[in-house]
């Protein structure tokens, strides 16, 4: 089975960036896909590249950088790593960007829907 790694860096804020991540986090729960967080703990300046180093440290196949703060289309990111599970690829599997600023989380938090569940059906 390949393994997929969803390498996310994070530093938490204690405020919204934590309740989107609360929000988003299960967005991205799906049997193929190993979701690993790459904390910074300290409180220097944020170092990306370095939480995504301790996220990808480990074995995998074919890894997904996501930002905390970023809304995905699951179908899109599981259709663009299938479609490229080939090294020195990269896949965007977006076209639009909205900035997740305090203001617009609050709205997005307060009118969204929550999360559909994903995965195999009971039955």
């Amino acid at each position: 089975m390949t393994q997929i790694r969803v390498a996310v860096p994070y530093r938490a804020d204690g405020g919204h960036r934590d309740r989107l991540w609360d929000w988003c986090k299960p967005r991205w729960e799906h049997p193929e896909l190993e979701l690993v967080e790459g904390f910074q703990h300290d409180d220097g300046p944020f170092n990306r590249a370095a939480c995504i180093n301790r996220a990808l440290d480990g074995p995998w196949d074919a890894a997904v950088i996501a930002d905390a703060d970023t809304i995905i289309s699951l179908p899109r990111v599981l259709a663009a790593v299938h479609w490229h599970l080939t090294p020195e690829r990269l896949v965007i599997p977006y076209q639009q960007r909205q900035l997740l600023t305090e203001e617009y989380t609050e709205k997005l938090l307060t009118d969204a829907r929550p999360a559909p569940t994903l995965g195999p059906k009971e039955g």
